[in-house]
């Protein structure tokens, strides 16, 4: 191979940065330091120039051009038709925070002044006004001054700018309303999650509950700046994990690729120069294959570079203001920071789910030995095939964010014990089993992907939760005894292969890799529950305590990074999210929801928690926004569910009862109220 893995690791160093200048001032389509740099309404930031190139390279391979994508977070900016798509860059503002910055560093900026330039006219620039975001000629800023709607605006020198960041934080667009240009965003509903002004409030927020002043009532800047180097770690730690996964499966392509060519190498010396064609044949599509794979890879690990790089200047800009910045200002920055992380981990998340593994298979042609007239490069072929195994599997498939949900099936299982069977869990072991808990009757039924018994096992005690371990092998609490039971199952059997202890009483169970998992359940004092990070033996790496409502069962549930927890309390009707390194992000509760059991996740990480008492099942967002309550066809006293492993369906146990209920998404949205 003329090339190797390695080469997908771009290096960190880009040509053009300037001396003394970090790395998080630079522009992420050209690599280099800022220049000239203007806003989109998303606040992500790129050079004057660059974002023109970028609208018009997007015009010259469309006829007709009504709208643009961000090319960080790909959020659609679309401007008025009467607006030519050459002059559409300078309907974007000035970032005067980050134009300020650079000036501090003494970067050369190169402004000109945008109404000439709007005009092809090329006149330096000497003054800012910060009001409009514009940069003036001498002769414009006098004009501007004249103007009866501009006249009163502040306009500063450019190298006033860094001295003047107050001025210019009063006056910048990202603490305006962008539905009421001049209003300021003084208002912020936890409710939605948004910032507002009043005219928004009166308008589409006056029923919130939870809306305030974020001039008086704003946490304290420390809070703030912590909240936001959380968030960015989080973000550069999914892109690292992300990147580390990309290059260990181009050294496995790679490796498959070598593995290959011994095996042509081996058939080659058999029969000699026969092979010689097709040996030439081999190389030269296994080399393209790797090679294409090597180039959307480099594609991919680019643009996450790019949305880390963006993060960093944002960063960076209000690391740089927020001494001269008031509390409500800073509030108000840092909340736009939070958006664009949101916004970057979801392309990260959308990024991650997209992604593939190139399987190759050699096709050797059974006639090889004994057609000797047909071409050699013909008798053997490559097939490429993605493997999805280690990713999702939506690629192409439509959202099941508000989907409406349509029962399939219900079968009934025969109960094994005398008491009314209460089924604590149900899981997809593998595409074709399926494992369900018995409580009452200290059992679990291995059962195929058709409900039909296979074995039955008898437990040590009542289970709680199962979590799959690996391939034929699970792990199942015993909340009464204290332990988790490693279970195998092989050849229509199942056998004990192990028994761990835990500190507490454990319900909740989530395997993380193949030497962590997640246990949880009630710490033994009142209103207060635990979760920890254990090893596979049964070693506590870490623990942690959360409040809660009484002493009973929790279940636990991991998105697909295995990065974010997610907890159910029964008795607090409660969802409970937290990360790896302990931080709780937040607590859902909400009227009616009652008698919380399973949580599940879907196959795009929205979040299901059962309502037992309530007869519903909530569907949330990943930050735990509601997105509807499904009620119509759950059947009484739901308790535990699960998705098969396309995600399309969902199995779901009641209490006290002997059915299995089978639930499909009708793939049309439908409309989600509050």
């Amino acid at each position: 191979m003329a090339t190797t893995s390695e080469d997908l690791i771009a290096s960190d160093s880009a040509e053009g940065i300037e001396p003394n200048v970090s790395d998080d001032l630079n522009c992420t389509l050209c690599l280099k330091v800022f220049r000239f740099p203007r806003s989109l309404p998303c606040s992500h930031s790129f050079c004057h120039d660059c974002l023109k190139s970028h609208i018009s390279h997007i015009a010259s391979v469309k006829d007709t051009l009504k709208e643009f994508s961000c090319p960080i977070c790909e959020t659609g900016v679309r401007l008025g038709e009467d607006i030519a798509v050459d002059k559409w860059v300078y309907s974007f503002p000035l970032n005067t925070l980050l134009l300020s910055v650079l000036i501090k560093l003494k970067v050369k900026v190169d402004i000109v002044c945008d109404v000439c330039q709007a005009h092809d006219i090329t006149c330096p620039a000497k003054n800012i006004c910060v009001v409009c975001e514009q940069a003036l000629c001498e002769n414009c800023s006098k004009v501007h001054k004249y103007l009866r709607y501009s006249s009163t605006h502040d306009i500063l020198k450019v190298d006033e700018l860094p001295s003047r960041q107050d001025i210019v934080l009063k006056h910048n667009s990202m603490f305006k309303c962008v539905d009421h240009a001049h209003d300021p965003l003084d208002l912020y509903c936890k409710t939605h999650e948004v910032q507002l002004c009043s005219k928004c409030f009166k308008s589409k927020h006056k029923s919130c509950s939870e809306v305030f002043d974020v001039i008086n009532e704003t946490p304290s800047s420390s809070d703030i700046l912590k909240d936001v180097n959380l968030k960015i770690k989080e973000l550069e730690d999914q892109y690292k994990r992300f990147t580390n996964i990309n290059v260990s499966n181009l050294r496995d392509l790679e490796s498959q690729v070598n593995n290959l060519m011994n095996e042509i190498s081996t058939l080659k010396k058999r029969i000699n120069t026969a092979l010689d064609d097709m040996e030439t044949g081999i190389k030269t599509k296994c080399q393209k294959i790797y090679n294409d794979e090597k180039n959307r890879l480099e594609k991919l690990n680019l643009r996450l570079k790019s949305q880390i790089m963006s993060i960093r200047n944002s960063n960076y800009i209000f690391n740089s203001v927020c001494e001269l910045a008031t509390q409500s200002q800073t509030f108000l920055l840092a909340n736009r920071l939070k958006n664009q992380f949101s916004l970057s981990l979801s392309q990260v998340d959308k990024t991650f789910k997209d992604n593939s593994i190139v399987q190759l298979e050699l096709e050797i042609s059974p006639e090889i030995k004994s057609v000797v007239s047909v071409p050699m490069r013909d008798m053997a072929n490559i097939n490429a095939t993605r493997n999805y195994e280690n990713t999702f599997k939506t690629r192409g498939l439509k959202s099941l964010k508000g989907c409406m949900v349509e029962a399939v099936s219900v079968r009934e299982i025969q109960a094994h014990g005398d008491d009314s069977p209460w089924y604590t869990d149900v899981m997809y072991v593998s595409p074709d089993h399926i494992i369900l808990t018995d409580h009452a009757n200290e059992v679990c039924h291995l059962l195929d992907n058709l409900f039909n018994s296979v074995c039955v096992y008898r437990l040590p005690g009542c289970p709680g939760q199962v979590s799959v371990v690996c391939q034929n092998e699970i792990a199942v609490s015993m909340p009464g005894n204290q332990t988790i039971q490693f279970l195998l199952f092989k050849d229509n059997t199942i056998t004990n292969t192990r028994e761990v202890k835990t500190r507490h009483i454990c319900y909740g169970i989530a395997i993380v890799s193949q030497e962590e998992m997640i246990v949880s359940g009630p710490c033994g004092k009142d209103s207060l529950y635990y979760w920890s990070l254990v090893t596979l033996d049964g070693k506590e790496k870490s623990f942690h305590e959360f409040d809660g409502k009484g002493d009973a069962q929790t279940y636990v549930a991991l998105n697909t990074f295995k990065t974010i927890i997610y907890i159910s309390v029964y008795e607090d009707n409660s969802i409970h999210r937290f990360g790896l390194d302990g931080k709780k992000h937040f607590t859902f509760k909400h009227q009616d929801l009652d008698g919380t059991q399973n949580v599940a996740l879907d196959r795009d990480d929205n979040v299901y928690v059962v309502g037992s008492n309530s007869h519903n099942i909530f569907q949330l967002s990943p930050d735990g926004i509601l997105i509807q309550i499904i009620t119509n066809v759950i059947p009484n006293d739901p308790m535990a569910m699960c998705f098969n492993e396309e995600g399309d369906r969902f199995l779901l146990t009641c209490d006290d009862s002997n059915n299995i209920h089978e639930f499909k998404f009708a793939l049309t949205n439908k409309k989600v109220t509050d």
